[in-house]
């Protein structure tokens, strides 16, 4: 490693020196530099910058950088972010914001560091189970269910839209009111966002219920069985009567029976008082 000399003295220079911007490869050490020391066309008032000597050097360099320097650049780079060479600069003291720029590039990105660090090829990849390969993502989201078949007249009665599978009025359709004027202000205390935080634990349960009535009705086809029939004609399926005593069984049934289609209800009830 070549020694840096003091452009008066003539001796070595550990540590710190002074560095002349405006002469070529002239340096002083801190002795000759506060004596206010001019050699050749060096004078006293012209621009200088400190520099560092001595000491190991991380990278084999012409002008190498010291250890203290590889730090400082580091740090300012983590603390000021890259790209920020002027700041960066301004941390490290003894390099320019191109030396700066130059260095870090050269050696932590393009280097053997860089290249451990920041691999051109992503080593994990996430692979997705939930669908096949080259399926769309959450098949169960993305796959729509195949829309009922109802007239025009049926839809506008149930109020029903197929293709969104949705209803105009929804079940408990005033749901939203209890947070539809909510808001959250600077002003709030604890208590006052404690309130509203049960007003939405209020409203999400209100919206499962809505939900898991909807996923009822469309499991067990509920929808299309509950058009509302017209008055000018005769009721397809008129309802049964039963004798007192069937009446009082089939009454006493009645718990083991929700969410049955009415051809499997009329078909339990018929086995039942059979038996």
């Amino acid at each position: 490693m070549a020694k840096d000399l003091c452009g008066y003295c003539q001796r070595d220079i550990t540590g710190l020196l002074i560095r002349c911007v405006e002469c070529t490869e002239f340096d002083l050490c801190l002795q000759c530099f506060s004596c206010g020391v001019e050699s050749g066309p060096h004078k006293k008032e012209h621009k200088y910058r400190v520099g560092h000597v001595g000491g190991p050097a991380a990278f084999e360099l012409e002008k190498p950088w010291s250890l203290a320097e590889e730090h400082m650049l580091l740090d300012a780079v983590e603390q000021y972010g890259f790209g920020n060479w002027s700041d960066v600069a301004g941390h490290v003291e003894t390099r320019t914001e191109t030396e700066c720029e130059e260095h870090y590039v050269q050696y932590y990105i393009h280097g053997n560091i860089g290249k451990a660090t920041f691999p051109s090829e992503s080593t994990s990849r996430v692979t997705d189970h939930s669908c096949p390969e080259g399926g769309p993502l959450s098949p169960s989201i993305t796959t729509p269910l195949p829309p009922l078949e109802l007239s025009l007249q049926e839809q506008q009665e149930l109020g029903y839209m197929p293709l969104r599978d949705d209803f105009e009025r929804e079940y408990d359709n005033e749901a939203e009111t209890l947070v539809s004027g909510l808001a959250i202000n600077a002003e709030d205390d604890d208590l006052d966002l404690s309130v509203k935080l049960s007003c939405i634990g209020k409203y999400r349960v209100r919206l499962r219920e809505r939900d898991r009535r909807k996923r009822i009705a469309r499991t067990h086809s509920l929808i299309s069985t509950s058009v509302i029939p017209n008055k000018n004609c005769k009721t397809p399926n008129p309802k049964r009567k039963f004798a007192k005593e069937d009446r009082e069984f089939v009454e006493k049934m009645k718990v083991f029976t929700p969410f049955q289609m009415s051809e499997d209800l009329e078909r339990l009830q018929d086995g039942l008082l059979s038996e």
